[in-house]
């Protein structure tokens, strides 16, 4: 038989951890984000001075938002615009990391309603994009869209890929796979869409792309 031709397609819906979670070594990765891009902020940016003022706004935002969060977990209903909130997540992690976001929202009406908070969602997009680059990928897409009454967003990169035997063991608390990982934003990512009703899963090509699908009840 030959094989040549065969794509392998590893894929995974992925449940909640039944780790607990420590909340101290979540605050400090989750708050690395915002703080590399201040860092980078200070530094040569060639933004103009209306736009690093939006940045320093946006990322003192989440660090204020996660200071907060650490004390209380539990998820809000809120009413985001998708649109907006892609931008400013756009910005941060292409200064943040020097890669390249393009974004799609292909939604009739950009504001929709779910039980997340903004700075949650942003949070868990932001880790999904860190391991992506950490998958040596620098080219990412955001993308929304609706599905019979259920939000759906993926997360796509062009980098190395999973394989079948690492998509099986990925989301496990303190089990990482990427170089500079930590295994506690995607297993963080899965409780906190888990606990809003939702589900996230994972599809990949290796070499070819990698899918994250984030599926929230609107």
């Amino acid at each position: 038989m030959n094989t040549a031709n065969i794509v392998e397609l590893n894929s995974r819906k992925f449940q909640a951890a039944k780790i607990q979670s420590n909340p101290v070594k979540d605050f400090l990765h989750d708050i690395r984000s915002p703080l590399q891009a201040l860092q980078a902020l200070a530094s040569e940016h060639g933004l103009t001075p209306t736009e690093s003022d939006k940045m320093y706004k946006s990322c003192m935002s989440r660090i204020v938002s996660l200071t907060e969060n650490s004390a209380r977990k539990q998820n809000q209903t809120t009413t985001i615009c998708l649109a907006n909130m892609f931008n400013s997540l756009k910005k941060e992690k292409e200064l943040e990391l020097s890669c390249s976001i393009s974004t799609a929202i292909l939604l009739n009406n950009p504001w929709i309603t779910i039980d997340l908070s903004e700075e949650q969602l942003k949070n868990i997009l932001s880790n999904l994009i860190n391991n992506s680059v950490n998958a040596n990928s620098t080219s990412i897409t955001l993308r929304a869209k609706i599905m019979r009454s259920i939000l759906k967003i993926e997360v796509i990169d062009s980098g190395k890929g999973i394989d079948a035997n690492t998509i099986s063991k990925i989301g496990h608390y303190g089990q990482t796979y990427t170089k500079g990982g930590q295994g506690l934003g995607l297993t963080n990512a899965i409780t906190t869409i888990r606990n809003a009703g939702g589900d996230i899963s994972c599809r990949s090509i290796p070499n070819v792309i990698t899918q994250f699908t984030i599926s929230l009840p609107l």
